[in-house]
């Protein structure tokens, strides 16, 4: 059976106004639009049709007898998000376990483990550019990027401290960053101002585009020594339909661009930089993976008539993206679909509907294989199955 999904657009400030409600086909808010949760999580808001009536997601499930371990989130941002780590599956097990003997709200501003799970999470992007940072960078090219900046302006006396600071180790460097004080503070005034000048520069390319990124995160998080991270890790660039995954512990943010997400389902997060909410320094330092590395872990997808597949990540789901006409075989598992455009019809073993731009559905393993017609285009969101 398939039934259609809805949920609470969720507004935090980092979001795009009227984005996500235009991919749904309704009418666009002037309010930020960041988040659109699906999925069997206590925050998730998920509600789903049955013989007419709105049913709670995780309550229907549970009487069904059903689970679906994921959470899939629209996300639409227009400001840079925090910098951030997610704990492994023992660490969020013991986190979680630890906070509720220490008797702190779930829903506390100071709560870091708001559940027991892990979150490793997919990211594709369904804009042109999906912009973001992750993993951090050889020392080489830091030392490179600094170089390059003092060329194009940079003020001489910052780039001599963050050179010596680069001396050390990447852990060294971010702990440097992540605990203040004057240096660190004049480092990002510094910083600021040179990402706003228009002034020309010697070079393009490379450059250009650094120091645009650097000046989004200032203009988004004045004075905010996360700032910093901008030098230290991967620029990374996502066209349409390109992914990047994010497994525990590594450190990353999302900066610009609309996207689909998908994740074990965990709202377990630790800042660091680059927010205004709650940050646990000592926390993140313990989680995160504060090594150099050669760049994020892009995924690709493996494409067979009209599927793209991806699969090639470790976590427990899969992310395929169909295009009409295709027979999709759902393997055994549940699935939620999400139809990125166009029009068409949805058959399964059990049931037909009538799909379009923005619909969100829940379908049932029952309906064995999928046949979608018409020009719609649909995300189809599983477990990964025991053969797989």
């Amino acid at each position: 059976m398939f039934h259609r999904l809805s949920s609470v657009i969720k507004g935090y400030a980092w979001g795009a106004p009227g984005a996500i409600s235009f991919f749904l086909g309704k009418p666009a808010s002037e309010s930020p639009e960041a988040e659109l949760w699906f999925g069997d999580h206590p925050l998730s808001g998920s509600t789903l049709q049955v013989d007419g009536e709105a049913r709670d997601l995780g309550v229907w499930l549970s009487e069904s007898q059903r689970s679906f371990p994921l959470l899939v989130k629209l996300l639409a941002a227009s400001q840079p998000l925090s910098i951030q780590v997610h704990p492994g599956s023992q660490q969020a097990r013991e986190g979680f376990e630890k906070e509720e003997v220490q008797g702190i709200p779930q829903d506390s501003d100071f709560r870091i483990y708001k559940d027991a799970s892990a979150k490793p999470e997919l990211i594709v992007a369904l804009s042109e550019t999906f912009v973001a940072l992750a993993g951090f960078v050889s020392h080489d090219v830091v030392t490179d990027r600094l170089n390059r900046w003092r060329e194009a302006g940079l003020e001489n006396t910052t780039v001599e401290i963050l050179l010596q600071k680069n001396a050390g180790s990447t852990k060294a460097f971010a702990k440097w960053v992540l605990g203040g004080g004057s240096d660190v503070e004049d480092c990002v005034e510094h910083l600021a101002t040179w990402a706003r000048e228009d002034k020309s520069s010697p070079h393009k390319g490379a450059t250009t585009r650094e120091k645009h990124l650097l000046r989004s995160l200032c203009e988004a998080h004045p004075r905010d020594s996360g700032v910093i991270f901008g030098l230290l890790m991967h620029h990374v660039r996502l066209g349409t339909g390109e992914a990047m995954f994010v497994d525990a512990g590594e450190v990353h943010a999302y900066v610009e661009g609309f996207g689909l997400e998908v994740m074990l389902p965990s709202d377990n997060v630790v800042r660091a930089g680059l927010t205004e909410k709650h940050r646990d320094v000592e926390v993140f330092l313990a989680l995160a993976k504060l090594t150099p590395v050669s760049g994020p872990t892009r995924v690709v997808p493996a494409v067979e008539n009209a599927t793209s597949r991806y699969q090639d990540f470790p976590a427990p789901f899969v992310v395929t993206r169909i295009v009409g006409d295709v027979l999709y075989d759902l393997d055994g598992q549940d699935a939620i679909l999400v139809i990125e455009s166009g029009v068409g019809r949805l058959s399964g073993f059990e049931d037909t509907c009538e799909v379009r731009q923005g619909d969100v559905l829940y379908g049932t393993s029952e309906d064995g294989q999928l046949t979608l017609t018409g020009n719609a285009v649909a995300w189809v969101v599983q477990p990964r199955s025991a053969q797989a």
